[in-house]
């Protein structure tokens, strides 16, 4: 005959040894995304100000998309900008770089 409470204490003792490997392992999955997060940005500074990018939203690439990049020289181009009046300030100087 089948013992119920054996098998039920089985039963749950595997679900919950999968559930904790299941947690272990979201958790380091989560650690290591942070660290590349944190090294990425890291490594992002602005061309104009050298201020470091905080989060992935903020700032642009200068990378042709917008009308006035057409006026930035090469120098500039494809490297990140942090705001409006750094990027003013990379089209005057690559104005005064072409002169």
């Amino acid at each position: 005959m089948i013992d119920y409470n054996k098998f039920l204490w089985l039963f749950w003792t595997e679900i919950i040894l999968i559930l904790i490997i299941f947690i272990i392992v979201l958790i380091e999955a989560i650690k290591q995304h942070k660290i590349l997060m944190v090294d990425k940005m890291k490594k992002t500074k602005c061309i104009i100000c050298k201020r470091i990018k905080t989060s992935e939203q903020e700032g642009r690439i200068m990378d042709g998309s917008w009308q006035m990049d057409k006026l930035l020289s090469d120098k500039y181009k494809f490297q990140w900008i942090c705001c409006y009046e750094c990027y003013l300030i990379a089209i005057e100087k690559s104005k005064k770089d072409k002169e």
